[in-house]
C-alpha cells in the first residue's frame, strides 16, 4: 500500500470509531470505564457533517502532492479544521435556538476538536510506526 493511500483511509477514522461506538453504546445508569469511553467516542460523532467536507476538501487539495506533505499537513489539520467545525456548531446553535453562552461553548467546542482532531491524528502516525516495525513498510 502506497503511503498517500494509508493517510487517505486514516482520515476515515474520525467517522468509522464513532460508529462503531455507537454499536456498543448502551444508555445505562450503571455504567463503568468502558462505556464512558464509549460515550465520548461515541459523542465525537457530532463533528461529521462538518468533518466529511473538510476531509474531501483537504485530499482533493493534496491531490498529487508528495507524501511527505501529508505528514505535515496531518499535523495542522486539527487547527485547520477549527474554522469550519465552529461555523457548523454556531449553524447548528442558530437553527436550535439555543440559549447557552456562545463563549463559553465556543472555547470548550475548540478544545475537544483539537483534543480528538491531535488523538487522531496520533493514532494515524502510531499505526504507520507499527506497519514499519511489522516489516509491511508503506510505499512512498
Amino acid at each position: 500500500m502506497r503511503e498517500v493511500t494509508y493517510y487517505r483511509w486514516a482520515a476515515t477514522l474520525p467517522v468509522v470509531i464513532p460508529f462503531i461506538a455507537h454499536l456498543f453504546y448502551r444508555d445505562d445508569p450503571t455504567i463503568g470505564l468502558i462505556d464512558q469511553v464509549t460515550i465520548l467516542l461515541y459523542g465525537s460523532g457530532i463533528a461529521w457533517p462538518a468533518y466529511i467536507p473538510f476531509a474531501a476538501a483537504l485530499f482533493w487539495w493534496l491531490a498529487g502532492q508528495p507524501v511527505a506533505r501529508y505528514r505535515r499537513v496531518s499535523w495542522v489539520a486539527p487547527i485547520l479544521f477549527l474554522p469550519p467545525f465552529l461555523a457548523y456548531l454556531l449553524l447548528v446553535r442558530w437553527w436550535t435556538a439555543s440559549t447557552e453562552p456562545w463563549a463559553g461553548v465556543l472555547i470548550d467546542y475548540s478544545i475537544l476538536v483539537l483534543l480528538f482532531g491531535y488523538g487522531y491524528v496520533l493514532l494515524t502516525h502510531a499505526g504507520r510506526r507499527v506497519l514499519d516495525w511489522r516489516g509491511r513498510a508503506l510505499a512512498a
